[in-house]
């Protein structure tokens, strides 16, 4: 990614009262190039990570477990400006609203002191606006706390912060591919090779994790049906089947380990209200849904996987639902526009 150009008016600090800039450094970045200043200083700490994390000076180690954590959340929240700038500011602070709209002239507030979501509400909030973007939230917690411990208190353990890294390389490739940059772009020919290197012991990691847990889970049930007569084993695989998870929406699918009926849950997103006419004239409004695995669990074994782990077996990616025909997003008194129709 190029860096914000330094040319014309924004390059020589010169700003209007007509709309948000943000500074950098001696010079400033219209509002439209927010995305790409996030974007822009997310790469910038994803290969100060990449270049000191196995570095032997306190320096380098603590700028690295830094920069891990900051990385992600610069490029998550360059995700959700390039959706929508104002989701980003914190719940209830007007001004910040107003800056990320682009309406800094409308308040004193400064654009370095604006007041946004934390780093896990910007994560979760990419989960929804981007569901081909999986980080498992102990990965995300994990990554986050190792940042914090550097930067609150100075404090780096070197194994913890390894995994922090590995877990840095695989949430910037999503968040990347969600924002259609080029990977070699992003990295540099030089990081590049270390970022695949760390993607494939963090991809073994959780193939690692997700056969072991499997494992477990079979010895469990193995040990419980041991004491059984097959009628009895029968009997408790029957009588003691998972229920449905507490989630938006909960799929059967079968159990990678015991192979009885295990739950998917998942968050459903929601399409914009959709509208279309038959041949008859009568017109629908329906919303359409999709539902979006997070976690898998069987109460028969004990087997419970996070999202990252459930990519190892045969899980659905995501499933269609019916949609919706009496969406809440459409009040009961509405009448449809006629106009809406007219060239249908």
């Amino acid at each position: 990614m190029n860096e914000p150009s330094g040319e014309g008016p924004v390059g020589q600090g010169r700003a209007t009262r007509h709309a948000t800039f943000w500074p950098v450094g001696k010079r400033v970045v219209p509002h439209e190039q927010l995305t790409q200043l996030l974007a822009t200083a997310s790469i910038r700490h994803a290969r100060r990570a990449i270049a000191g994390f196995v570095s032997d000076g306190d320096d380098d180690i603590l700028q690295a477990a830094v920069s891990a954590g900051t990385a992600v959340e610069l490029l998550a929240k360059a995700c959700v400006v390039a959706t929508e700038p104002t989701l980003l500011a914190a719940k209830g602070h007007r001004d910040s609203l107003l800056v990320l709209a682009g309406r800094g002239n409308l308040t004193e507030t400064r654009p370095t002191d604006i007041r946004t979501i934390t780093a896990s509400e910007v994560i979760d909030l990419v989960r929804h606006l981007h569901r081909s973007f999986v980080l498992a939230k102990p990965s995300e917690l994990h990554l986050l706390a190792v940042r914090n411990a550097a930067s609150h208190m100075g404090l780096v353990d070197h194994d913890e912060l390894v995994e922090a890294v590995g877990i840095m390389v695989g949430a910037l490739e999503g968040l990347a591919r969600a924002l259609s940059l080029d990977r070699l772009v992003f990295w540099g020919p030089n990081a590049v090779t270390v970022a695949d290197s760390l993607l494939q012991e963090a991809n073994t990691r959780i193939v690692v994790a997700a056969a072991a847990k499997v494992a477990a889970a079979k010895d469990r049930l193995a040990a419980t049906l041991a004491s059984m007569t097959p009628i009895l084993g029968a009997l408790y695989l029957q009588t003691f089947g998972s229920p449905p998870p507490d989630a938006e929406h909960a799929a059967p699918h079968k159990c990678p380990a015991c192979e009885q009926r295990g739950w998917i849950a998942c968050v459903v997103v929601r399409s914009d209200v959709q509208f279309d006419r038959d041949d008859d004239g009568d017109f629908s409004v329906f919303v359409e849904r999709t539902a979006w695995p997070t976690e898998f669990g069987c109460t028969i074994c004990g087997l419970s996987l996070d999202a990252e782990e459930m990519l190892q077996f045969d899980f659905p990616e995501s499933i269609v639902l019916e949609p919706d025909f009496e969406p809440r997003e459409i009040a009961d008194e509405w009448e449809p526009d006629e106009d809406l129709f007219r060239d249908r």
